[in-house]
């Protein structure tokens, strides 16, 4: 067959049929668009509606937990005693003893009103130790006492003050004017013993 078309209506049809391809080709690239979009959007959606749904959940279960509220603070704070008491007892301290030994150290003159022992876990932590005295001689050898005693290695004074005298002051302060507060290293032998 003898093709009697003029080039230029040959180079018209072929850019014709190029046009249909590349034609179909932008409708196809379309089509797959829109397909990808749709299934971005229903995966969107979904996850949308499981945040909802976890988040009424949530809220549902802590409507429910309420109740018992009071219940988990009392078995927290009781977890928390527990833990303090183990403390305590792998310590190996034996706070009656240590109590007994620092009375025994104790001069005339001077009388203690607080004693904070840790329970912290570690065995050389300090002690503080506050009390009153008659004068400042008292409260200086209240430091002395205590380290001379086989209990603690290291003593220090840590505050020494005179009250004030007025006619509202107890007996007490009348009578134990001074102020101390000590702070005391216990002595490695007697960290572990009981």
């Amino acid at each position: 067959m003898i093709n009697l078309l003029a080039p230029e209506m040959k180079r018209q049809i072929r850019a014709a049929r190029t046009n249909v391809v590349l034609y179909r080709y932008c409708m196809l690239i379309l089509f797959t668009a829109i397909l990808l979009g749709g299934v971005f959007t229903v995966g969107f959606l979904a996850d949308m509606n499981d945040r909802k749904f976890a988040e009424n959940l949530k809220l549902e279960s802590e409507a429910s937990a309420q109740p018992y509220a009071k219940t988990k603070a009392a078995a927290e704070s009781f977890a928390k005693d527990l833990t303090a008491a183990r403390t305590i007892l792998s310590s190996n301290s034996s706070f009656s003893k240590l109590i007994l030994d620092i009375a025994a150290a104790v001069p005339g003159g001077v009388i203690l009103n607080n004693l904070t022992l840790s329970t912290t876990g570690k065995a050389d932590a300090p002690i503080d130790i506050s009390g009153r005295a008659q004068s400042y001689d008292a409260a200086v050898a209240l430091k002395n006492s205590l380290d001379a005693s086989p209990v603690f290695e290291k003593v220090n004074i840590v505050n020494v003050s005179q009250a004030e005298i007025t006619p509202q002051t107890t007996d007490i302060i009348k009578k134990y004017p001074f102020a101390v507060s000590i702070k005391a290293q216990k002595t490695p032998a007697t960290q572990g013993a009981k």
